[in-house]
């Protein structure tokens, strides 16, 4: 029993390092769009509108991208 409580404990670490750094990314991600995309559309920007933009796409849109992540994986 204290294995599975020491796995579970180092696997939930993991998780949250993980998830942190996928923030990190995400924001440097969307932090670079912001500067770039006012250069090409002439159109101010932030981060925080990118991220929000990017995060009702994927809920209006996910069940087609799991339709084309499974027939990709499929061929």
């Amino acid at each position: 029993m204290h294995f599975h409580k020491a796995f579970r404990s180092r696997i939930d670490e993991l998780e949250d390092d993980l998830e942190f750094h996928l923030h990190v990314i995400i924001a440097l991600i969307a932090h670079g769009l912001a500067v770039m995309l006012p250069v090409f559309t002439e159109q101010p920007i932030t981060a925080a509108e990118l991220i929000q933009a990017a995060i009702i796409s994927a809920a209006q849109n996910a069940q087609t991208v799991s339709r084309q992540i499974d027939s990709v994986q499929e061929k």
